[in-house]
């Protein structure tokens, strides 16, 4: 190795310019060593720098989309935007922030107008109703009359709601009433807080099939709303009832009864909602309960097409006839 290494650097030596000496010339030229030139990289694209402002025309973008649509729409194009322009975060979260600011302001500015209206509206005020009617004629091997009708209204005001309806079912068959169903009832109800409120219930029905003539219901109880959005709200609510029914062969009686019932209404589109109402009171000896599930359809201004199937649960230790009665029927409602 050490051999190796001299004989290296003999031959560097050799390489190297030596002064001249006059008495000894040079036996070659001396060796010149080229490097070649360091060239600066070229780059493979010209592109600008990423922009570190929001482009004007996304922000006029996104205010369009706010006015048209609110928040939710503003969020779309500003989604976006964060993918196109990630220099300008900050810029974009500022603008989201604005719009919730102004979508909060909003909600708040109309829940103020909306209880002012509320609070100076009269008792005859603020009512909206339906009317719902249905019905049917056959002759020939079979004479048969079917009419069904119902209304309902119901006020909203500032703290207290109130709830009246009112149900006619008959129907005639060869000369023989098969059906003939009175349901008449008013629900105030006083509210606590935003989801909690009390109600009073004053009812009465009439259903000689179902072995009574007359029952009147006094309830009252507490009432929740799980739910209340603009397309979906559901409530339930509960409590104690007093009844009074006058039976066909027997004697009247008053009975104590709890009593629950559950509510709900779904938006599924501008045009086509669902609802659910049930209630069911236990007697002892006597329960019953009634549920009826309804699917509308909107055709024309405040017409709509009902679809309705309702199931009626009567148990009675002193009548033998079938417990449970279902029906479905086909209606027109109009809305005011």
């Amino acid at each position: 190795m050490f051999a190796g290494f001299m004989l290296l650097l003999a031959g560097i030596a050799k390489q190297v310019p030596q002064p001249a000496d006059p008495d000894f010339p040079p036996d070659s030229a001396p060796i010149t060593i080229m490097l070649p030139a360091v060239q600066q990289p070229i780059p493979f694209f010209n592109l600008p720098p990423p922009p570190t402002q929001l482009p004007q025309a996304i922000r006029d973008l996104a205010n369009a989309a706010y006015e048209t649509g609110g928040q939710e729409a503003a969020k779309s194009v500003l989604k976006l935007a964060r993918r196109t322009f990630p220099q300008a975060l900050a810029q974009i979260e500022a603008l989201e922030a604005e719009y919730a600011a102004r979508q909060a302001e909003q909600v708040a500015r109309e829940a103020r107008e909306r209880a002012e209206k509320l609070a100076a509206a009269s008792l005859l005020d603020n009512w909206k109703g339906e009317v719902e009617l249905g019905g049917s004629r056959s002759t020939g091997s079979a004479d048969s009359v079917a009419i069904y009708g119902a209304v309902r209204f119901a006020r909203e005001g500032l703290n207290w709601q109130h709830l009246i309806i009112g149900r006619v079912d008959f129907q005639r068959s060869n000369g023989i009433t098969t059906t003939n169903r009175l349901k008449f009832g008013w629900q105030p109800s006083k509210k606590l807080s935003e989801s909690l409120f009390v109600y009073g219930l004053g009812q009465y029905e009439r259903d000689r099939f179902l072995d009574f003539q007359n029952r009147y219901t006094l309830s009252t109880g507490i009432g929740w709303t799980i739910i209340s959005t603009a397309k979906t709200k559901l409530s339930i609510q509960g409590g104690p009832a007093l009844r009074r029914t006058e039976f066909v062969d027997r004697d009247s009686n008053w009975t104590g009864a709890g009593r629950a019932s559950i509510s709900l209404r779904w938006k599924i589109s501008p045009t086509f909602d669902v609802s659910q109402d049930a209630a069911v009171y236990l007697e002892g000896g006597h329960d019953n309960a009634l549920s009826t599930t309804t699917l509308e359809t909107r055709l024309i201004g405040g017409l709509k097409m009902r679809i309705s199937y309702d199931v009626q649960y009567e148990t009675d230790e002193n009548v033998g006839s079938e417990p449970l009665d279902t029906t479905s029927r086909v209606t027109l409602v109009y809305s005011f």
